[in-house]
């Protein structure tokens, strides 16, 4: 579990590339969440979109709450819900579980921004908040009395994710109130600190419907 898998593109994530550039910003994700939406600052003569501002890239997302959860349902094309980190469940049954939850779940991510082409919002962990830690004995390093695999059978079947094992389950205070439950770390590199796919930088051609600043 607590290996860090391979980052490798799927299907979906190739797709992703053929999205009009800029849809992150065209569809309200960033005033979603509370971000500073980048500007484009080309013109028709530049041939592509040249972005400007701090958010154009990869930003974190600590928290997405239920509200956020039910908003980006409607706000995200069909395509994007499809997308998944590596073996992770999809984005869009993420979304759905806190999205139902009124706020004892959400979720932490990152929206990758249009200066790049792999464009996206991504959920890298999911918290449950609960009371006590019921039956499961989960220990640091998994042994082999770890229950840690019932558990996440368990979630899934609760919250109807699919996708496989994930990389670690650990038990936590979350915030300052001192409320405590279960982080699901569904990629390592949630614990190592963001997105750890290539970065390839391409010119687009601006779309009709881009908006200039």
């Amino acid at each position: 579990m607590s290996g860090v898998t391979a980052m490798a593109l799927t299907p979906t994530d190739q797709e992703l590339k053929y999205m009009s550039n800029g849809w992150t910003v065209f569809s309200a994700l960033y005033e979603l969440f509370g971000l500073s939406r980048p500007c484009c600052l080309s013109t028709p003569a530049d041939g592509g979109h040249i972005w400007d501002g701090t958010n154009a890239d990869y930003v974190p997302l600590a928290r997405i709450d239920y509200i956020q959860a039910r908003l980006a349902l409607r706000l995200l094309p069909t395509l994007a819900l499809k997308d998944r980190q590596n073996r992770a469940p999809e984005l869009g049954s993420l979304l759905r579980a806190c999205a139902g939850s009124e706020g004892d779940i959400w979720l932490q991510g990152y929206l990758i921004g249009p200066s790049r082409s792999d464009e996206r919002l991504s959920v890298d962990g999911i918290f449950i908040a609960q009371d006590e830690r019921g039956p499961w004995q989960v220990d640091t390093f998994h042994t082999p009395s770890c229950q840690c695999q019932g558990l996440w059978a368990y979630l899934q079947g609760e919250l109807g994710l699919d996708g496989a094992m994930p990389d670690e389950i650990i038990w936590r205070e979350m915030d300052a109130t001192g409320t405590q439950g279960w982080l699901v770390a569904l990629v390592g590199l949630v614990a190592l600190g963001g997105d750890q796919r290539p970065k390839p930088s391409y010119a687009y051609r601006c779309p009709p419907t881009c908006q200039r600043g």
